[in-house]
């Protein structure tokens, strides 16, 4: 039995697509984020005036709130990174036993083993820098990377997001930040099927942001995508409250966040992607501080 807020929250106003891609022939540009032979679950009407859900709702989905925009957050910022924590342990470890070894053969042998030495010292290199790229990966790297909905620009932006570098363990991929414009962008979930630890499998639904161009033989192709909000656990009708609260923020002058909501919590206590200084002054300034958004949420200083 689904309770009546239940219903309410899975009341999207889209029926199920699951067929062919309407406007791109080409979706190269999707496979950083899923198979790009994938039919659409649900496909957003290009008309931003229609309604796709009956609630609004950030579904612990906005990072931050500016004057002119809000930020929205990304699946990636959902992922925890505990498993790199294990990672960098049984690297360390495995890297620290074949230093020893190659101290105990160039020191301690009566006989130093050329062959067993440049083993050893190698494996040592090669263990470290991987205990030291799941380090970053888990350290190091931002908490999340935010989408900026600019209501004044009417734009989007948002940063990619980055990993860490093999050999220059101390730097990182450049990530760049991109900005298109709000009314080409398309909108659609997309159904996948996601194993659990090979045990067993269950459906998951992602939200991805479009933009098409032109190419050489005059075909619609992605030009760029990125996903938005979170995985969605069997169904896909809550992420579209937040498409619906986007898309009221940016078309009908509604709130940057809804009721009784709070900012996404960052995972591991880190930060989300920064962005540059230009997009910061351009959604009218730094963003407002968690107390000011909890009051325009209408919670109380100090309140749970």
């Amino acid at each position: 039995m689904h309770t009546g807020d239940e219903v309410q929250q899975k009341a999207v106003l889209l029926p199920v697509w699951d067929k062919k891609e309407p406007d791109f022939l080409i979706l190269e540009k999707l496979k950083p984020i899923l198979p790009p032979d994938k039919n659409p679950w649900r496909v957003v009407p290009d008309d931003k005036h229609v309604q796709v859900h009956k609630l609004a709702g950030t579904r612990d989905c906005l990072v931050s709130v500016y004057p002119d925009a809000i930020a929205m957050g990304s699946p990636y910022g959902r992922n925890r990174k505990g498993l790199g924590w294990f990672a960098v342990i049984i690297a360390a470890t495995a890297g620290l036993l074949f230093l020893w070894n190659a101290i105990d053969i160039a020191f301690f042998s009566e006989e130093v083993d050329v062959f067993g030495l440049a083993f050893c010292l190698v494996f040592s290199i090669i263990f470290s820098l991987i205990g030291a790229w799941f380090f970053n990966f888990s350290v190091r790297m931002p908490s999340d990377w935010p989408i900026i909905f600019n209501r004044a620009k009417r734009t989007i932006s948002f940063v990619r997001p980055t990993r860490p570098k093999f050999f220059r363990f101390w730097e990182f991929t450049n990530s760049g930040v991109c900005t298109y414009p709000w009314d080409e962008v398309k909108v659609r979930s997309y159904k996948l099927l996601v194993s659990n630890a090979g045990k067993s499998f269950h459906d998951s639904y992602w939200m991805v942001l479009l933009w098409g161009m032109k190419d050489e033989h005059g075909r619609n192709v992605v030009k760029d995508c990125v996903p938005i909000g979170y995985e969605g656990y069997f169904e896909d009708e809550r992420l579209f409250q937040v498409w619906e609260h986007i898309r009221r923020y940016m078309e009908e002058g509604g709130p940057p966040i809804q009721p009784g909501e709070r900012l996404r919590k960052p995972a591991n206590n880190r930060k989300p992607a920064e962005f540059p200084p230009e997009v910061i002054a351009a959604a009218g300034g730094p963003a407002l501080s968690e107390a000011e958004v909890e009051r325009l949420a209408g919670i109380e200083a100090g309140v749970q």
